[in-house]
């Protein structure tokens, strides 16, 4: 990936309108949104093909978590609502968090406010 190329953030939610949602609420002028999936697959090829780092999840979209966990061990994958099995860097209760936590370290283990 060329550094100067900027961060690739892929969003999954169950359903359109929720994905439409959560983009809003993960918009940043530090880093791309890819289209968005709501489906696992469309996920994981979006995190492939993009080269993406980080996935945004709008819980619940069934084991999206678990397999980008073990496809791209590295992946920083943000969780809204209830994550899968403790495999999300950073979970957050509401979509007003997600932007403050797409980059950086992960905050003490446990739910954002």
């Amino acid at each position: 990936m060329s550094p100067c190329r900027p961060l690739q953030v892929v969003c999954a939610a169950p359903d359109r309108d929720a994905l439409n949602e959560l983009k809003r609420a993960a918009v940043g002028a530090e880093w791309e949104l890819s289209p968005g999936a709501v489906a696992v697959s469309d996920a994981l090829e979006q995190l492939e093909d993009h080269h993406a780092l980080v996935l945004v999840v709008q819980e619940p979209v069934s084991g999206l978590v678990a397999e980008a966990r073990k496809r791209f061990p590295d992946l920083r994958i943000v969780c809204v609502g209830d994550p899968e099995a403790g495999a999300a860097d950073v979970v957050v209760r509401d979509l007003g968090a997600v932007r403050d936590v797409v980059v950086g370290p992960s905050p003490a283990p446990g739910p954002v406010p």
